[in-house]
């Protein structure tokens, strides 16, 4: 009788709490995909010093020049219906996104080519991701402000 009321005990706890944690956590996800979903516009000189200060290798901070250079986007927004846009002068690049690990990854893809990217920081006014790479350690590209 003992043993059955304690698994009870134990059953109704972890219940609870796996519960209360997906609860949390769909809560947080709720919040960042709210965060995300709106029109930012990229701070580029700020992501030069971004670079900078973190001492990637020279072979990233070649690369992120050129990115920097060619492909200046000025603007990107995510949708809430997982599309998302990037505009540079009068090209605009659609694509799909999608969250992976509870909201600290993102997920995009244009075309045949995916992207793995980690959000450091979201907020209603700020964003920072950085792409994880194969190659290279990570290299903190997009720092960008609410427009």
């Amino acid at each position: 009788m003992v043993k059955s009321s304690s698994r009870s005990v134990f059953f109704t706890y972890t219940t609870s709490f796996l519960l209360v944690y997906s609860l949390f956590f769909s809560c947080v996800k709720t919040e960042v995909k709210n965060n995300l979903c709106q029109s930012w516009q990229y701070n580029l000189l700020a992501t030069r010093e971004e670079l900078d200060n973190r001492k990637a290798s020279v072979k990233t901070q070649e690369l992120m020049e050129t990115w920097m250079l060619e492909k200046q986007f000025t603007e990107l927004k995510f949708s809430k219906d997982g599309t998302f846009q990037m505009k540079w002068k009068d090209m605009l690049t659609t694509g799909t996104w999608k969250f992976k690990k509870r909201g600290k990854e993102i997920q995009i893809v244009i075309g045949e080519q995916k992207q793995l990217l980690t959000i450091d920081l979201i907020t209603k006014d700020s964003l920072i991701i950085t792409p994880i790479t194969e190659e290279d350690e990570f290299t903190r590209v997009l720092l960008a402000k609410n427009s």
